[in-house]
């Protein structure tokens, strides 16, 4: 499955339909719509935070060079007020653009993201050759993935797998069907699938529930990963009066270390503190997020 434009002649269901199936089209234009609506957040986000810079300069200007006006204080160096000045010449237009895009629906996609599309032009900055970048723009526009359907076998009518075989069935839609190699115009995939992570998860609503398939490549890796998605029955959250019957954990989130402590019931300490050091240091970017760094309290039962 390859990445279908947003909008323009035969793009709809309805069009896409008439050359596959029912499930290909629905998925097709879903991850479509799923593109279209995360770039529409983004530039609400994108239109908010010009608001706010444009916001934050303009006082930062009015007040006199290395002085206060009011609370606000003015740029010190020459150097810093005459970047502010003729960045202040830029954002109101940003913004303006960016508010007429939002309004027209006129919006900028790119399947993997702009800075993928920037790489093309500076592949040595970026670490890749030619090779490279032409095969990891191809995988993200390359890709599989069919929603659940609860009233089909193992919850899923155009990706197949059932719990206990391990191979993957794919239903071909109708100008493939000469290629399947399994009765009904499914094929077979020759490597099975095998999910490291949640597997029990995965197997225990296929027979009655639905389960969303999603297939992707990786080129740096040169392997085909599976995701699977369902839904999770609903659970009763127990109410504070039922958490507090029983000892609590308080944790305390500071920069370096969890601070601990054994409550009873009415929120006092048991036993003496205790901290566990949290170490982000030499951490990727993606790890740090998860790191305490601001000061919050929760509690846990215990």
């Amino acid at each position: 499955m390859r990445e279908v434009g947003l909008s323009g002649a035969g793009c709809g269901k309805r069009g896409l339909t008439a050359q596959g199936s029912p499930r290909w089209a629905g998925a097709i234009t879903r991850t479509s719509e799923d593109s279209y609506q995360l770039a529409i957040r983004n530039l609400a986000a994108n239109v908010t935070s010009l608001r706010a810079r444009v916001k934050k300069i303009k006082p930062r200007l009015a007040a006199p060079a290395g002085g206060k006006s009011g609370q606000t204080s003015g740029s010190r160096p020459a150097v810093e007020r005459w970047e502010k000045q003729r960045r202040l010449q830029v954002l109101p237009q940003c913004r303006l653009d960016a508010e007429a895009g939002r309004a027209s629906g006129t919006l900028s996609v790119c399947q993997g993201g702009s800075r993928m599309a920037r790489n093309r032009h500076r592949l040595e900055s970026a670490g890749q050759s030619f090779e490279q970048w032409p095969a990891e723009w191809e995988a993200k526009r390359f890709f599989i993935g069919a929603d659940g359907e609860k009233a089909k076998s193992w919850g899923n009518e155009t990706i197949r797998r059932p719990p206990a075989a391990g191979p993957v069935e794919i239903k071909l839609p109708a100008p493939l069907a000469h290629l399947a190699n399994r009765p009904h115009g499914r094929s077979r995939l020759s490597a099975t699938v095998t999910w490291p992570y949640r597997g029990d998860g995965v197997a225990a609503p296929a027979p009655s529930g639905a389960v969303g398939y999603d297939i992707s490549f990786d080129p740096v890796e040169r392997c085909w990963y599976g995701d699977a998605s369902w839904q999770l029955a609903d659970q009763s959250i127990a109410t504070v009066a039922e958490i507090r019957q029983d000892p609590m954990v308080a944790v305390d989130l500071n920069v370096g270390h969890l601070a601990m402590a054994v409550l009873d019931k009415s929120g006092n300490p048991i036993a003496k503190p205790t901290t566990v050091a949290a170490v982000v240091s030499a951490q990727l970017a993606q790890d740090r997020s998860g790191s305490p760094t601001e000061q919050d309290s929760l509690l846990l039962s215990g």
